[in-house]
């Protein structure tokens, strides 16, 4: 069997709402004058556009992680991510009851990859830090099911925000300690 014929090739042209927008502005640096191009692109609106987001991805981080084949903390097959993003548009995170919205699904992944860049930085390798992650319950828990009114940034970690809630019995122990310095008095 031919080895082009077990990878999906994929489009390089982007569908009509998926284009990126291009903007160009002049910038002055050190006294010349520039004219820089910038491109952006809409967050993915529906569940198809967020795959095709999310394979263009996994495609990329494939192709940079074989080119380094000297790096043994990286070592993943496509197989490996392949069954990562499977485990993660199952039952488990993506088709759970109630369903999440496209942009919880968003930011829980990049943030998914944050965290295991933090795993694999820490001296993890990639495989473990994927695997790790993926049996936090409590990180999945806290990413996917957020609060329609939280305020905070999405491109945050809760550790980056200095948010506690993932710490079990917080508020409960300072109530307690709060009533027994009353009763103190």
């Amino acid at each position: 069997m031919p080895a082009s014929t077990s990878f999906q090739h994929i489009s390089a042209l982007p569908d009509q709402d998926e284009r990126p927008i291009k903007t160009s502005k002049k910038v002055t640096v050190d006294g010349w004058e520039k004219e820089e191009e910038e491109e952006t692109r809409k967050l993915p609106t529906t569940r198809r556009q967020l795959e095709h987001m999310h394979l263009i991805f996994r495609t990329n981080l494939l192709m940079a992680i074989l080119s380094f084949p000297s790096m043994p903390k990286l070592n993943i097959t496509h197989r490996d991510l392949e069954d990562w993003y499977r485990w993660f548009w199952g039952k488990d995170i993506a088709d759970r009851r109630p369903p999440p919205r496209e942009q919880a699904l968003l930011y829980a992944e990049r943030n998914a990859w944050r965290e295991i860049h933090n795993l694999v930085y820490g001296g993890m390798g990639l495989k473990e830090a994927m695997m790790q992650l993926r049996q936090d319950t409590l990180f999945w828990t806290r990413e996917v099911t957020k609060e329609q009114g939280d305020q905070t940034s999405p491109h945050e970690t809760p550790r980056q925000r200095g948010d506690n809630r993932h710490v079990a019995g917080l508020a409960t122990v300072e109530q307690a300690k709060g009533h027994s310095k009353r009763g103190e008095e």
